[in-house]
């Protein structure tokens, strides 16, 4: 009854506040989807480094730093360069398509229709995840710490997300991202006042050290590495929230916007795996899914006798995985608005028509998410590894649209997609499907399956367009010498 009654709640306030803007805004799609195309270096920096400041950099992070150095090292290469790879691809995707909404729309615009429902599909199941793995990294904090529950949690985060892009859009999220980069810079000083504070810890406050790990650095860059570098490669190419700020940055910053935020983002994710390193050689113990920089926090807390330490984080993370959960949202209504309603259902809707369902649909990922965050053995670098292959096939044939466009078969490309998604999806789960319907584990699939789906799904595309091309020229050399 609780429940109902927060979510009446908040959907009233969000309806009646979105009431009260559309009466004074006449907004059209450019303004609400891609900002009129015009976000200058100072707001295309800090959105762009927010999009991709999300729940792994600030919590896995730690995680992976905790395991070890080498593991660290694993998820902070690919997650730089994920924003550099966008920030070549994002000028060439504004070439491509100058007035798209959409990397489907690009996508089918190369390669058809067909590659685009099912690029669609890629970009609808990240965005879910991406979502999933938000409302996971906190109710890792406040189920512990506040005993809110997974469903109570989304609703009040939901409204403030939904308060901050309903009535503008994208630009909403702009502003959001903005003040989410303002707290997370207030939130590495206290990071670097944590790592004070923590070396007057005693050992009595201290837990059993933890055992290193038994892995060679070549097995942590091979079983760890691989599905974290198709995982966040892929991020940017197929999470529509930063695809979409390729369209909206001003075509004169684009490329300096994404590499500027290359650079801070690295720095914030150095400056928060810094608190794995640091419980790790405190010798904590942290069993899955704890998350090392909680554990700090409330040791810190404890030690010097302030609880209000804790209430300030948990502010702090409200507001930064809120103004995610923002611009997660916004993109959800630009997905579907332009890839459902306006492709599909009605395409001479009018631009308020189309608004008014991007708007509708925007609550609806919130509830799929919902659920992946309630349960209970899932945490964030589960959610992130298993996104490797939604994400991971999508990097090859983006980079041959914006760069050899139609010079490339669009059959081989729809093809190699599809083996891709199935092949990595059937080595990355096997081990667990063959042992829940047959009993016996598979040890070679336990260990190499999730590297090895990575790697299928990644290059499968690849490798279709080349067999295409190949079999083109072997067909064109055989008429050739008919002909002779």
């Amino acid at each position: 009854m609780k429940n109902l009654f927060m979510v009446v709640l908040a959907l009233g306030f969000s309806a009646a506040l979105v009431w009260k803007f559309s009466r004074k805004n006449r907004l059209t799609l450019e303004s609400f989807l891609v900002g009129d195309r015009k976000i200058p270096l100072k707001w295309g920096v800090p959105t762009v480094t927010a999009n991709w400041t999300q729940a792994p950099a600030l919590l896995a992070s730690g995680i992976y730093a905790f395991q070890g150095h080498w593991q660290f090292v694993a998820f902070i290469i690919p997650n730089v360069a994920a924003l550099i790879l966008s920030g070549v691809l994002a000028p060439r995707i504004q070439d491509t398509m100058p007035r798209g909404y959409t990397l489907p729309q690009l996508m089918g615009k190369v390669y058809g229709e067909k590659v685009r429902t099912l690029f669609f599909i890629l970009a609808l199941t990240a965005l879910t995840g991406a979502i999933g793995y938000t409302l996971t990294g906190l109710r890792q904090w406040f189920n512990v710490q506040l005993s809110i529950s997974p469903v109570e949690m989304a609703l009040v985060l939901g409204t403030y997300a939904i308060v901050c892009v309903l009535p503008r859009g994208v630009w909403g999220a702009v502003v959001s991202d903005t003040i989410k980069m303002a707290v997370i810079g207030l939130l590495i000083v206290g990071v670097v006042l944590l790592h004070v504070s923590f070396t007057g810890a005693t050992p009595a406050q201290i837990l059993p050290a933890v055992s290193s790990t038994t892995l060679s650095p070549e097995m942590i860059f091979w079983t760890v590495g691989m599905p974290l570098a198709a995982s966040l490669i892929g991020g940017p190419i197929c999470n529509p929230d930063l695809a979409e700020r390729a369209y909206a940055l001003d075509r004169l910053i684009v490329r300096k916007a994404y590499f500027w935020s290359a650079g801070i983002f690295g720095l914030v994710v150095l400056v928060f795996g810094s608190l794995g390193s640091l419980a790790r050689h405190a010798g904590m113990v942290i069993v899955s899914p704890g998350v090392p920089a909680f554990r700090v926090l409330e040791a810190v807390s404890k030690a010097v006798s302030s609880p209000e330490l804790i209430i300030v984080a948990s502010i702090a993370l409200v507001v930064i995985l809120g103004a995610a959960l923002a611009s997660f949202l916004a993109s959800a209504g630009d997905l579907v608005g332009i890839e459902v309603y306006k492709r599909v259902i009605r395409p001479t809707s009018s631009d308020t028509e189309t608004i008014w369902f991007s708007r509708l649909f925007m609550l609806i990922p919130i509830l799929v998410a919902t659920y992946i965050a309630s349960l209970p053995n899932i945490d964030v670098t589960v959610i992130l590894q298993s996104m490797a292959v939604v994400r991971g096939e999508a990097i090859i044939p983006v980079i041959l649209a914006v760069f050899v466009g139609q010079a490339v078969s669009a059959r081989a490309i729809l093809w190699g997609m599809l083996v891709g998604a199935v092949g990595g999806t059937l080595l990355t789960f096997g081990a667990p499907m063959v042992e829940s319907i047959f009993g016996e584990k598979v040890q070679l699939l336990a260990t190499h399956g999730k590297p090895f789906g990575a790697l299928f799904a990644v290059l499968a595309p690849l490798v279709a367009v080349i067999l295409a091309e190949a079999m083109r020229r072997l067909t064109k050399n055989g008429f050739a010498s008919q002909k002779i």
